[in-house]
């Protein structure tokens, strides 16, 4: 007797057994089944974490230097600046003064 012959007979076997019975056997090796892959994924799954911190512990950043920022080194670096930038809207009032007070040519025909 074959190999393929105890299969063939283990299979009939099955066939003849009543419906709960074949639910039973159905379940109970779909249980071992699954039991078995969820401890195959989670060795697996613990490989890969390891191999991921590995990993991270060979990487290399570069080194940001942040400057160290205070009031008096904004304030005085910045205070030209400033100026310059308060004179350019000076400058655009007086330019708009002159515009809108009825003088330039352009504008008193409208």
């Amino acid at each position: 007797m074959g190999f393929s012959d105890k299969v063939r007979n283990l299979v009939e076997k099955l066939q003849q057994l009543p419906e709960i019975q074949k639910k039973i056997i159905f379940f109970t090796v779909m249980t071992v089944f699954v039991i078995f892959m969820v401890f195959f994924e989670l060795i697996l799954t613990k490989n890969n974490i390891a191999s991921i911190n590995q990993s991270l512990k060979s990487l290399t950043f570069p080194e940001i230097n942040i400057p160290d920022f205070n009031e008096r080194n904004i304030a005085g670096s910045n205070m030209s600046d400033l100026e310059k930038v308060g004179e350019s809207l000076q400058n655009i009032n007086t330019d708009n003064s002159s515009v809108s007070g009825g003088d330039n040519q352009v504008f008193q025909d409208f």
